[in-house]
């Protein structure tokens, strides 16, 4: 594990092998051979996503372009247009977004503080960029008992927030001006280690190989602007518009909303399409919008929009410093974090409230970690990343996935190298099989030994007996499990309500989950769309068989990778898997020892926890989640891994050729999908891009943009339905008011009554406030919402109809025992007027 900086040798080998020393290196003829093919490939999966349908060669599916050059254009024309510029950002907006900035920076600093009590010596913009994962996920924890005992009041948020503050204080003064012992043993003052940090810092960041003339510096410039201008574009469409995205409606935005209104989590336990499910998944996202909320005592769903595009400028931070850290070389950094940035789904999941935005943010954080430890091994990156796995799977239950990389990047570390501990492993990061002086200059720099590192490599079995390894497992296992044993107790399942055949769980019919199925497969995006091509295959068959369609020829999913997922992502994993296979089975010429040895990099080491956790990743998502692709949105945080693997081998004119490519597909698509922000999807907004043009458009009339003439029914519910409860399938709780209660037709306790007498049906709705329903048209997607029997009720009289917008229907219910004296309201604006019988 440690690797001395005083050894002469080391020292003599950094001497001899960094490119500051003059020396010109060759690369030989297989890597320039390589480039070119890597190029080729590149270009021909750009054709594939950007040429128009009829280009197609052949007749065969496999060749048939996605078709996406022409919608992709259509931004850059509606920008060459121009068109009316409205700032329509109202004080309002503006009072809520100066109070999720504070709020924001209060969690900020407590992560801060709390990173400063770990011996680390990482760049100062990872300390920022870490710090927000650290704040929000340790303020999330202590919020999560304050939500559980049903005190999310303002006074008790604040004194929660005050004595959060002190504990870290505490803490932090302890671990910087306190009597500590370092990891090489002696004891240290504040002052003396403050020192050597500074030293290490700045020792790795003179380490960078920064670009060098006129065409690096414009490269480099030109991928810096770009990787702003994307991240300004998210933050613009995030925070200036309100929420589109349809979970987030039920869920990311409507349940935060229902914590902060009812001081704590609200108990739902059903297995529903709809809230029902969401209400049991972990809420630090939402959370951490209540928590804001609480503490200003006012509640904007604004706060979690600013959430979102933050914690994609913290991924764009820690995937360049992994890059960085990987290769040394700032342009290869620049072009890599380019690509990522410019992934539309990726994009699309910064501009919306979503929580998907912290789980990328999460695992980004854990591999920049994962990395420093396999390199350092110093027991301060063993537990951040143990802290941010924890705190991850309190956003989302795949995040669970984290913890076997853990425990992979533990054993990735600490195996034999089978080499002298006294020279780094991780400074022979050339090709494998490079011979003695052909290895890339853009990795060959000498890896940063922090002061503070072990004189001595611990053993594996030594590790897992430290104490840092104890305190890590046991640590994280606990912060982990606090929401799972809530669920356990709530529902009867940890990870309600998925594997009930091995958990169990209270109120789970599988007549309801087996037509939610219907409904996501309908509407989903994932790979499980292609289970019906062939009737004859088993799902499995046609979702392995019909990847290459899906990912490069199919115009709905192609586009949301872009071309860097198939043309770089997937040779460099490959590319990844030979090397380190070769690297365990061929020895290397080693010039220090001037004979052949085996040698296992730190970079292969990590790479096998990153490749990991992607195979796990879509083994997951082809197997038991094949019907929304965002469940691979978190792979997005090690494409950069991988898309290194691809380029470091290559000379430096290619390493530029793939520079220019990066701008290229900032370009196409990255900047034209920023550009229309994904909230609003409409060739009208493609072509006059009203979006970017009408900052702070009203809520009603952006939805009226979005939704048709769903919102004029929207509006007339809350204005005649106030206080009253409504059957319906429509699940978008956020647009409702909140004193209207959406009872849906696949609620348990409207369950316990299908089959049952009419008057035991109507008696039971009566009892749950419901004195209206609402019929949408994808009520009829979920087929088990039959089984209320309502349809009956249509043609005896018990539903009349009050309301029409379009093909919705707003229908109030006449019992037999009770008269309904509620007098229609009438709307007070809308483009459309609603059609009252």
């Amino acid at each position: 594990m440690g690797r001395h900086a005083s050894d002469p040798r080391a020292a003599e080998a950094i001497q001899v092998r960094s490119p500051r020393t003059g020396t010109r290196w060759t690369w030989p003829f297989r890597y320039w051979v390589l480039g070119f093919a890597l190029f080729v490939w590149t270009l021909a999966i750009a054709w594939l996503l950007l040429a128009p349908e009829s280009w197609a060669l052949g007749h065969t599916p496999w060749l048939r372009p996605a078709g996406h050059c022409i919608p992709l254009l259509g931004p850059y024309l509606g920008l060459i247009a121009g068109g009316d510029w409205n700032w329509l950002v109202s004080d309002g907006l503006l009072r809520d977004i100066l109070i999720g900035a504070i709020g924001l920076a209060f969690i900020w600093f407590v992560g801060r503080m709390f990173l400063s009590c770990f011996e680390i010596y990482v760049p100062r913009m990872v300390e920022a960029a870490l710090a927000l994962p650290l704040g929000i996920g340790l303020c999330g924890v202590v919020y999560t008992f304050v939500a559980l005992l049903g005190l999310l009041y303002q006074w008790f948020a604040l004194l929660v927030l005050v004595f959060t503050f002190l504990i870290v204080l505490r803490y932090r003064h302890r671990a910087l001006f306190g009597a500590r012992k370092d990891s090489t043993g002696p004891t240290k003052s504040w002052a003396e280690r403050r020192a050597e940090k500074r030293v290490a810092i700045e020792t790795e960041e003179k380490s960078w190989i920064r670009p060098e003339g006129f065409l690096d510096e414009c490269l480099a410039g030109a991928m810096t602007l770009a990787i702003a201008v994307l991240t300004l574009l998210t933050f613009y469409h995030a925070v200036l518009f309100p929420e589109t995205y349809w979970d987030s409606l039920i869920l990311y935005l409507g349940y935060a909303r229902k914590i902060f209104l009812e001081h704590g989590f609200p108990v739902k336990v059903v297995a529903q399409v709809g809230i029902g499910l969401g209400a049991n998944y972990p809420h630090l996202y939402e959370l951490t919008g209540a928590t804001i909320a609480a503490w200003a005592n006012h509640w904007s769903p604004v706060y979690l929009q600013l959430a979102a595009p933050l914690a994609g400028l913290a991924t764009i931070l820690l995937v360049y410093h992994t890059v960085l850290r990987l290769s040394r070389n700032v342009l290869l950094a620049l072009a890599v974090t380019l690509l990522v940035r410019s992934l539309p789904y990726l994009l699309s999941y910064h501009i919306y409230a979503s929580s998907y935005a912290f789980a990328v943010f999460y695992c980004a954080a854990f591999f920049y970690c994962a990395l420093r430890y396999v390199e350092d091994g110093l027991p301060g990156y063993l537990i951040l990343s143990a802290l941010c796995a924890a705190f991850g799977v309190h956003v989302n239950y795949l995040m669970w996935a984290l913890w076997p990389c853990w425990l992979l990047m533990v054993v990735a570390t600490h195996l034999p190298r089978r080499l002298d501990f006294s020279v780094d492993s991780n400074f022979w990061t050339g090709p494998v099989g490079a011979g003695k002086m052909d290895a890339p200059q853009t990795c060959t720099q000498p890896p940063n030994w922090p002061v503070g590192k072990p004189d001595k490599p611990y053993t594996l079995w030594r590790a897992i007996w430290s104490r840092p390894f104890a305190q890590a497992l046991l640590w994280g296992g606990a912060i982990s499990s606090i929401w799972y044993v809530r669920n356990w107790i709530v529902t009867g399942n940890p990870v309600y309500a998925f594997f009930s055949e091995i958990f169990g769980g209270r109120h789970i019919n599988p007549d309801v989950l087996a037509s939610a199925m219907t409904e996501w497969m309908r509407h989903g995006d994932g790979i499980g769309v292609l289970d019906r091509v062939n009737p004859d295959r088993s799902p499995i068959e046609n979702r392995l068989l019909y990847s290459w369609f899906f990912f490069a020829n199919l115009f709905k999913t192609a586009y949301k990778f872009g071309p860097t997922f198939l043309s770089l992502v997937v040779p460099g994993v490959l590319l990844f898997l030979l090397a380190a296979l070769r690297q365990m089975l061929v020895p290397r010429y080693l010039l220090q020892y001037g004979r052949r040895r085996i040698a296992v990099e730190d970079s292969t080491r990590f790479g096998l926890v990153a490749f990991f956790f992607l195979a796990v990743m879509f083994v997951y998502h082809y197997t038991i989640g094949p019907f929304y692709l965002y469940h691979l949105l978190t792979t997005c945080a090690v494409f950069g891994v991988f898309v290194y693997f691809a380029l470091r081998p290559l000379p430096p004119l290619l390493i530029r050729v793939f520079c220019a490519w990066s701008i290229f597909c900032f370009l196409m698509p990255g900047l034209p999908w920023a550009l229309m922000g994904s909230k609003l999807i409409s060739d009208e907004n493609r072509r006059r891009l009203l979006a970017l043009h009408n900052p702070g458009l009203s809520p009603y009339d952006f939805y009226c943009l979005r939704f048709g003439h769903e919102p004029a029914m929207w509006e007339y519910a809350n204005a005649r339905c106030r206080g009253a409860a409504i059957l319906t399938h429509e699940n978008r709780h956020l647009v409702f008011d909140p004193s209207i209660a959406l009872v849906h037709m696949d609620d348990w306790e409207v369950q316990e009554v299908w089959g049952k007498s009419n008057e035991a049906r109507l008696r039971r709705l009566y009892e749950l406030g419901v004195r209206y329903y609402l019929r949408v048209p994808y009520e009829f997607d979920h087929p088990v919402n039959a089984r209320l029997g309502h349809a009956q009720w249509l043609d005896d009289g018990t539903l009349t109809p009050v309301c029409q917008v379009a093909d919705q229907v707003l229908y109030r219910f006449r019992f037999p025992w009770a008269v309904d004296g509620q007098a229609p309201s009438t709307r007070s604006r809308g483009s459309t007027s609603p059609e009252e019988p």
